[in-house]
């Protein structure tokens, strides 16, 4: 199995490191990184300018490409341009910080597995919940991600699957826990449950010009039961497979009044 192995923090991120060595593990990797970091950058791709990519080597690697450019761009980029061969997989991460329910619209790691899916490879994004008194450094993300890769890879490799809608597309989670505290591997859907959206300082009355950060956290979101980020708050890998099609199907099948009337002019 060839993989491409991407980020969305930049190539000398810790975590993607580590996922090279988890790659390495379950085929072969290719790096194929950006320069620098586009977290919470969603799925932007670039249209009208120029992408710089630089071919490098390292021992661990081999040869590997870093890309000023996004992490979408990066895996277009791989899939469609540069000569690698034939890629099975693309993994994107390991992300630190976790990315559940609405931040799966931001991750621009989740943008990296999604754009592997639009263009017909199987994407999985990993990422690592960092609790405020984490203490662990990475040391067991390598056994908590090998895991939930292959629990994946045999749907993955399955040529008995269907897949609804292009290519299989997941977004893996991993817990912060001690070594020994692992609850297993929970498929889930995604939580509803949105992060506040608070912004700091709040202004006592609204100048002409200021400035202002959010603040919002989402430790403090309210947990749906059964939801990722439920289960990942209580030490379990979380595995969420994600769709492409994002089509309310269920309203096409309704025909509000006029509709028809106004499609026939």
């Amino acid at each position: 199995m060839r993989i491409v192995v991407t980020n969305d923090d930049g190539v000398e991120a810790p975590g993607l490191a580590i996922l090279v060595e988890v790659a390495r593990a379950l085929g072969e990797p290719i790096v194929v990184a950006p320069q620098i970091c586009h977290s919470q950058g969603s799925h932007a791709v670039t249209f009208r300018r120029s992408i710089s990519i630089e071919k490098r080597h390292r021992p661990e690697w081999g040869e590997y490409f870093v890309c000023q450019a996004s992490p979408a761009d990066c895996v277009r980029l791989a899939l469609r341009h540069l000569p690698i061969g034939p890629i099975n997989l693309v993994l994107a991460g390991i992300n630190p910080g976790a990315n559940v329910g609405q931040y799966v619209w931001y991750s621009g790691t989740v943008a990296a597995a999604r754009e592997a899916a639009l263009l017909g490879v199987a994407g999985i994004a990993v990422s690592q919940l960092i609790r405020p008194d984490w203490s662990d450094k990475w040391n067991h993300s390598r056994s908590l991600s090998l895991a939930g890769l292959q629990h994946l890879l045999p749907e993955i490799k399955s040529s008995a699957t269907t897949f609804l809608d292009g290519a299989p597309l997941f977004n893996l989670n991993l817990p912060a826990l001690p070594a020994g505290e692992q609850q297993g591997i929970k498929r889930c859907p995604l939580s509803t449950r949105a992060t506040p959206t608070l912004f700091e300082p709040p202004p006592a009355s609204l100048p002409a010009s200021y400035t202002t950060q959010f603040c919002g956290n989402y430790f403090e979101n309210i947990r749906s039961p059964g939801s990722d980020f439920d289960l990942l708050m209580n030490g379990w890998i979380t595995l969420t497979p994600l769709r492409l099609d994002q089509t309310d199907h269920s309203s096409l099948d309704q025909n509000p009044t006029g509709a028809d009337a106004d499609e026939k002019g």
